[in-house]
């Protein structure tokens, strides 16, 4: 752009000089005619034949003047422009000198990158000339921000890692040193993990902060199970009431969890009770004394699988599928197992399949004619299928 203009500037000064030096040389040979005009009309008044020579020759002081004064003005004229022009062209050498600068110095400064690690890339708006379409200025920091990542949080890194420390282990995995020892003249480490306890080299782990042990509350809503929350709860009933605020549907969900518990282990665990708030006690005797509930001897099979396997029913769809699965159980472990499948009904899909579960006994039994089932079913399920079999028959 500016080599264009530097170029068109140089083209106007030369066509200008030109005509400059041509009007020059007019004007020379205008002198040398005004002159030997005053000559002639010297010779001319001392023969006082001044009149008939001018009128022979054409000659008219006036018109030469004017003629003479008009060469003048165009060389004044064509000087100013030249003058301006030599200006212009100054000014875009110098404009472009700078630039030439600028990029000098940019590549120094790219050069420079890769000691620096970071140049800043952006010049005051003054040495690039001002350009009213151009975005609007940032700062140095804006620049930084755009084009850089943000700079990590730098954590004090203490000189060695302790007991409660909050690490990152070579996994990945996230836990806290509980036990710290020497070992071979170095320090060894064991980090609680998701999953268990890891022994590391001190050097190995990656320090995260200092561990803050969760409260009890965050530990109960961690939880969905009363087995899973039943030794926390005893050990801090004060967190359940929290807990209940913070969550107030377990105050509907947690007493059939509880009932299904305590019938499974053995009525010896009703000393849970005492320790829960009242209302919810309330709720869990009711529920023990119903009629409804059967009495189950405690397996072999845990609680928790129980529960893992009576979800695991919603993803069949006829009795045959989930009778299949439950042939492996003894009878009173699968009546305990459709009984938490009830519990875990806790949308409107699992509830319409829950209520459509006598039907689709009823529907095995017609077909194949092997009522067995109705022996270990719970008193109530198996009272429904008897009363849909008998409408069936008549």
């Amino acid at each position: 752009m500016f080599a264009q203009k530097v170029q068109s500037i140089e083209a106007q000064i030369a066509q200008l000089t030109q005509q400059l030096d041509q009007y020059r040389s007019l004007e020379a040979e205008l002198e040398q005619a005004l002159g030997a005009i005053a000559r002639l009309k010297s010779v001319a008044a001392e023969l006082a034949v001044v009149d008939e020579v001018e009128a022979s020759l054409g000659l008219s002081n006036s018109g030469w003047q004017e003629e003479r004064e008009e060469f003048k003005a165009k060389i004044k004229n064509r000087d100013l422009r030249i003058e301006r022009l030599e200006k212009a062209y100054n000014d875009v050498a110098s404009e472009r000198d700078q630039q030439l600068t600028a990029i000098r110095e940019l590549e120094q400064k790219l050069e420079a990158q890769q000691v620096s690690g970071w140049v800043n890339l952006v010049e005051p708006p003054e040495d690039w000339g001002v350009d009213e379409d151009e975005e609007p200025e940032i700062t140095e920091e804006e620049a930084r921000a755009s084009i850089l990542p943000p700079e990590p949080v730098q954590l004090s890194i203490p000189a060695s890692i302790e007991v409660g420390d909050l690490v990152e282990c070579p996994s990945g995995k996230i836990g806290h040193v509980t036990y710290k020892c020497i070992m071979h003249d170095k320090e060894m480490v064991t980090v609680n993990v998701p999953g268990g306890s890891v022994n590391y080299h001190v050097t190995s782990l990656k320090y995260l902060g200092k561990h803050q042990e969760p409260t009890p509350v965050e530990e109960i809503l961690k939880c969905k199970l009363w087995e899973e929350m039943r030794d926390i709860v005893l050990a801090h009933p004060e967190a359940l009431v929290e807990t209940i605020k913070q969550k107030p549907e377990l105050e509907r969900t947690l007493p059939g969890t509880i009932a299904v518990y305590i019938n499974f282990k053995g009525r010896a665990f009703e000393k849970d009770l005492e320790v829960l708030p009242a209302a919810i006690a309330e709720k869990v005797r009711a529920l023990l004394n119903s009629p409804n509930l059967t009495t189950t001897a405690s397996s072999d099979v845990s609680y928790s699988k129980i529960q893992e396997t009576a979800r695991d029913l919603y993803g069949f769809r006829t009795w045959g599928q989930i009778r299949g699965v439950l042939q492996g159980f003894a009878p009173a472990t699968k009546a305990e197992i459709l009984k938490e499948f009830a519990i875990a009904a806790n949308n409107k899909t699992k509830v319409k399949f829950l209520e459509n579960l006598p039907t689709l006994i009823v529907k095995y039994c017609s077909d194949s004619g092997d009522r067995t089932d109705l022996e270990w079913l719970p008193r109530t399920v198996a009272r429904k299928v008897e009363e849909l079999l008998g409408q069936a028959a008549a």
